[in-house]
């Protein structure tokens, strides 16, 4: 499978039966791709009585319920924190990263508020907002990027950042972001590229 922001793909094979099936769409979610799937296969293996349609339908819906009480609990936890006013001193975390995948990017204070920036991918730049102890949410500037992030830094023992690692913040999430995979550590200067 192959997804990102507005398509998704699917190549399905079946050697025992030197069967294949690929399906490309133009659309975000995996539901639709799988249940043409699905029921392709269902049919050409003799299997009846399965709405493949439905039932990825409401696997969607469900899904899509999870994923959007789960961003409401998240964005409720950063809003208690700045209704609380609890802060950090942006200085602990400011500073050049590098990870050996996605490259160089700058955590910078501007107005009292940390940013992301990358250099790599102008796209993913945005505000990053405390959620708990040394873990932000950062939310991207373009409103298409639908993949807020958490960030949570590693701090050696005077308190200074040394590095963070990434994860969605929310089950919606595409697995093209594949923030999982990002392990950035701190450069007194930035690396070739």
């Amino acid at each position: 499978m192959g997804q990102d922001d507005g398509m998704i793909s699917e190549v399905s094979l079946i050697p025992d039966l030197n069967f294949g099936i690929t399906v490309l769409s133009n659309a975000e979610g995996g539901g639709a791709v799988r249940a043409i799937i699905d029921q392709v296969v269902d049919s050409y293996i003799g299997v009846a009585g399965t709405d493949r349609i439905a039932q990825w339908s409401n696997r969607a819906k469900n899904n899509n319920s999870l994923g959007d009480s789960t961003d409401d609990v998240i964005w409720k936890i950063v809003m208690q924190n700045k209704i609380k006013n609890l802060s950090v001193n942006p200085s602990l975390y400011t500073g050049m990263y590098h990870d050996n995948w996605f490259g160089n990017v700058e955590i910078k204070e501007i107005i009292d508020k940390l940013r992301f920036q990358s250099e790599r991918s102008p796209q993913l730049r945005g505000n990053m907002y405390l959620y708990q102890n040394d873990t932000f949410l950062v939310r991207w500037d373009n409103v298409q990027i639908k993949a807020d992030a958490f960030i949570k830094f590693t701090k050696d023992a005077k308190g200074m950042a040394t590095g963070f690692t990434m994860m969605s913040a929310s089950p919606k999430t595409s697995f093209a972001f594949d923030f999982q995979d990002l392990n950035f550590i701190k450069t007194e200067k930035l690396p070739s590229k």
